[in-house]
């Protein structure tokens, strides 16, 4: 009959996908994989690690991910076996997204040229040096302007912050600042967030097991891609009109990639080009906004949950700064109670508990199981998840 035909088709489908998709010899274990879906809807639904331990696998979709937990494995993979677990996996995504360019999920040769020069780069302009800071505190002023305009009415910080740390990544990026009511400033800041929200659903692990069948939802795939146009676009505005200005002078990142692309034309192993510069200035932003943004709001929440500790930062700074002039960076060794706070609020803050995923080139061995070298048929993205480390390491 047709009933026992479906039956018996379905049947085999799941049968073939538990052959096709069965954990290679050696893998680490895990929970029991639903068909084609894999772990999808139940990677964030429990706790594996008191079943499997410290290392173990999910499905998602068609590829194998491993999830390494506790301070020993961690250190033995981004430390004694970094090398072999620098790379990141290409998912459909990111691939469309960042057109295999960039500086955040790319690989080899082309990661380390790009990485080598954001960081020198970034450095000259006085990133994590005491040079950036009439920049963050110009932004502050802005930021406090912002408060203000409430009139001591409850508000959401999160857009302000967002635009703050934003800010300054353009005055580093694009040269200048923008108005928070600027209209090509609020569109970047809308498509950012959009893009950096929808890689934290389920949509995004659905998109990234199943490329094929998602394009065809009703919407998605014509929104990201508008999305991520409308984000290259105004990049491209903002190089256009550095274009216009010789990059010898060297105001920005864009001047200068602009001048490095001029100074590597022919060299055989060059990866600076303009499509190239859309993208890690787009890194840059993702890198830096996000994080930062969420990491002050985890202060402004901590500090609201626990008064005393806000009161006592506030004496310290009122009897180090007082109340005539901005904090700065030499401020900062009379001030060991707010540094501990700051250190505090970012160990305990949740930004990124994944962290980014990385791939094996390379078959290595972790927790007693091997990993076998990422290839064409299966992704091994390993998943380091700091948050349980902290829980394991610091027993919280």
């Amino acid at each position: 009959s047709v009933y026992f035909l479906i039956i018996v088709l379905y049947f085999l489908h799941d049968f073939s996908d538990f052959v096709k998709n069965r954990r290679p010899h050696g893998f680490p274990p895990g929970p029991w994989a639903l068909p084609v879906v894999g772990n999808i809807f139940t990677e964030i639904a429990r706790n594996y690690l008191s079943v499997y331990g410290n290392v173990y696998s999910l499905r998602i979709g068609q590829k194998w991910t491993v999830v390494l937990n506790g301070f020993e494995v961690l250190k033995e993979a981004l430390v004694t076996q970094g090398d072999s677990l620098a790379d990141r996996p290409l998912g459909p995504l990111i691939v469309e997204r960042s057109q295999g360019r960039g500086v955040i999920t790319t690989s080899g040769h082309i990661w380390r040229q790009q990485r080598r020069f954001a960081l020198s780069t970034l450095k000259y302009f006085g990133f994590g040096k005491k040079s950036l800071e009439p920049v963050i505190l110009e932004e502050f002023t802005h930021c406090a302007e912002e408060f203000r305009s409430f009139k001591g009415k409850p508000f959401n910080p999160r857009v302000t912050m967002m635009n703050v740390t934003a800010n300054i990544i353009c005055s580093l990026v694009f040269g200048h600042r923008f108005e928070y009511n600027d209209e090509k400033f609020r569109k970047l800041m809308w498509n950012i967030g959009e893009s950096f929200h929808f890689q934290r659903t389920i949509w995004a692990e659905l998109y990234n097991a199943f490329p094929g069948l998602m394009k065809y939802f009703p919407g998605l795939q014509q929104k990201l891609q508008k999305n991520w146009a409308g984000v290259r676009g105004l990049i491209r505005e903002e190089i256009n009109e550095h274009k216009k200005i010789s990059s010898e002078q060297r105001r920005d990142y864009i001047d200068c990639y602009l001048n490095e692309i001029q100074m590597n034309k022919g060299n055989d192993d060059n990866t600076f080009d303009e499509e190239n510069l859309v993208n890690c200035v787009w890194d840059l932003f993702v890198a830096g906004s996000e994080t930062t943004s969420t990491t002050l709001r985890w202060a402004f929440l901590f500090m609201a949950k626990y008064p005393e500790i806000q009161e006592k930062v506030q004496a310290e700074i009122d009897r180090v700064i007082g109340q005539s002039r901005q904090p700065s960076m030499e401020d900062r060794v009379n001030l060991p109670y707010t540094d501990a706070v700051i250190h505090e609020i970012q160990r305990m803050g949740n930004i990124a508990p994944l962290s980014l995923p990385h791939s094996t080139n390379r078959d290595v061995q972790l927790g007693g199981y091997t990993i076998p070298k990422t290839d064409n048929d299966i992704m091994n993205s390993l998943k380091y998840s700091y948050l349980k480390l902290l829980s394991s390491f610091f027993s919280v």
